[in-house]
């Protein structure tokens, strides 16, 4: 176990704000990088040699639903609404509290072991969720639950006074109305006033679809971008999932807004829902940062994919290869989803920034003839989540050499399984 101080020797390093390799050592004390460079080594510190590895900003996860890895591979293939309404909705009833503690444990497993430091959650029994995550050290956003009249606001008020904040600032808090379509108006509003009075940011799913707009024409008599705009919600931190209908008169109209969008591009297409104008959103200067969505509906939970996808994505669609590089899907990947997500000194390397750092090993065969000047496009091209060899969160190891620190694998991955199989009882045949 390494203590408070820890010098990285013989780093080399990504800075993803300067777009540049660095190379020197990497000094951490308290969970914050306190000195980059050359320097003379401070005394009674616990070494590690970062030799052979190139060290990241650890990936942040700005949207999913990580007790849904108990439906990973449970609805398959079906369209969006039979998809969420007769597979998903219905399973999900019968979870209970310890499932969603179990369940949040495989998915942080899961995303530790890829490189993710730091996630957004937006589900129910939340509580669980932040026991998980005190146990494992990992970081989070936990954005209750929200819909109909009042579904989850209580919950989301509890979870605020108990946990925004909370282990030393590991834990925040937001509040998560479903979508316009699955919240009444009287909650929306709700939910605005409690947000801007507690100062916490609001995540919901807008514009998943383009049939979003006929049910929140019928449900509220305006489209959803005039709703949310006459609640005020243009005036609050918003962050929104997905937009993949958005068109390019509300792209302009929400560059006014306090506005981040998170971009989940392999659930929207394995979901039919289309794809994001993500080049078209930066253009007009809204920030994107990127998520996995559920393991219901990508089913991974890896960033790794995600990076690689979103600039792909762009260049194919609009037809050119020079838009969206991979120094801005990095961006995405980390810094633009910490900024998001509230935390001000997170995702890249800088000192007095937070040690949230992801090691990649540089002896893997497609990383064979990587310079520095082209290190980006190698990591985002070509690595995945064989790579990551330590993952540190604020300044503490949770995993190392193919090893979690802090989590009894085996142990977690048998109580999941023995849920999963206990639910097949009642499993609904599709």
């Amino acid at each position: 176990m390494y203590g408070n101080s820890i010098l990285i020797e013989n780093a080399t390093w990504i800075s993803v704000s300067e777009r540049k390799v660095k190379r020197g050592r990497i000094w951490i004390e308290d969970g914050v990088i306190r000195k980059l460079g050359d320097f003379d080594p401070p005394e009674g510190v616990d070494l590690i040699d970062g030799e052979g590895c190139c060290i990241l900003p650890g990936f942040v996860n700005a949207h999913t639903h990580s007790p849904m890895v108990l439906l990973r591979g449970r609805a398959e293939d079906l369209p969006f609404r039979r998809w969420l309404e007769e597979a998903i909705w219905p399973r999900e009833r019968f979870f209970s509290r310890e499932d969603i503690y179990w369940a949040s444990l495989l998915a942080i497993m899961e995303m530790i072991k890829s490189g993710i430091t730091c996630f957004l959650d937006h589900y129910f029994y939340l509580d669980e969720v932040a026991t998980a995550c005190q146990e494992t050290g990992i970081r989070a956003v936990l954005a209750v639950g929200m819909g109909g009249r009042s579904y989850g606001f209580k919950d989301g008020i509890y979870m605020a006074e108990k946990w925004h904040g909370a282990l030393d600032g590991r834990i925040r808090v937001a509040f998560g109305p479903h979508s316009v379509y699955m919240c009444d108006r009287s909650l929306l509003k709700k939910v605005r006033e409690e947000a801007l009075k507690r100062e916490l940011k609001i995540h919901l799913h807008l514009l998943e679809r383009e049939d979003e707009r006929d049910a929140c024409l019928k449900i509220h008599g305006e489209d959803p971008l005039s709703l949310l705009q006459s609640l005020g919600y243009d005036e609050v931190p918003l962050i929104a999932v997905h937009l993949t209908s958005i068109n390019r008169e509300e792209v302009k109209k929400i560059s006014h807004w306090n506005i981040g969008v998170v971009h989940c591009p392999t659930s929207n297409l394995k979901l039919g829902s289309g794809i994001a104008p993500v080049y078209d959103l930066i253009s007009n200067g809204v920030d994107v940062a990127l998520g996995t969505d559920g393991a219901a509906s990508n089913n991974s939970l890896s960033m790794w994919g995600e990076m690689k996808l979103a600039p792909l994505l762009q260049k194919g669609v609009l037809k050119n290869a020079t838009i969206i590089s991979a120094w801005e899907a990095l961006e995405m990947a980390t810094f633009k989803g910490a900024k998001m997500l509230g935390f001000d000194r997170l995702g890249d390397i800088r000192e007095g920034w937070e040690a949230d750092l992801v090691f990649l090993n540089l002896d893997s065969i497609h990383y064979v003839g990587a310079r520095e000047e082209d290190m980006a496009y190698f990591i985002v091209y070509s690595g995945r989540e064989s790579d990551v060899l330590k993952v540190m969160v604020k300044g503490r190891l949770l995993y190392e050499n193919g090893r979690f620190l802090t989590l009894d694998e085996d142990f977690i991955k048998k109580e999941v399984f023995r849920r999963m199989k206990a639910m097949e009882e009642g499993e609904i045949k599709l």
